[in-house]
């Protein structure tokens, strides 16, 4: 499935994300593909997208850690994540 989405201006990487990229057509086609982000129109989605970015995480890297500030939603596109408590405990 492939949607139609609007043109999105973006002005370069947003202030709070550094070294990351906009999102593609494809990675805006995937948000716009799974729950919740299914059930916006195209402008809501569009919007949406505007204010996202892209980065990619290397195998073994910490995404963030317990106690973290997390100013981020993380949406996986491909690839999977090792969920620890604060004891190191898988979940």
């Amino acid at each position: 499935m492939f949607l139609d989405l609007p043109a999105i201006p973006w002005a370069g990487p947003l202030p709070f994300m550094d070294d990351v990229m906009p999102l593609d057509l494809e990675h805006a086609q995937f948000l716009g593909s799974v729950h919740p982000y299914d059930t916006l129109g195209a402008d809501a989605l569009a919007a949406l997208v505007a204010t996202c970015a892209s980065d990619v995480v290397a195998d073994g890297d910490t995404v963030f850690a317990v106690g973290d500030t997390v100013d981020a939603l993380y949406v996986i596109v491909d690839g999977a994540v090792e969920i620890t408590d604060a004891t190191g405990v898988q979940q």
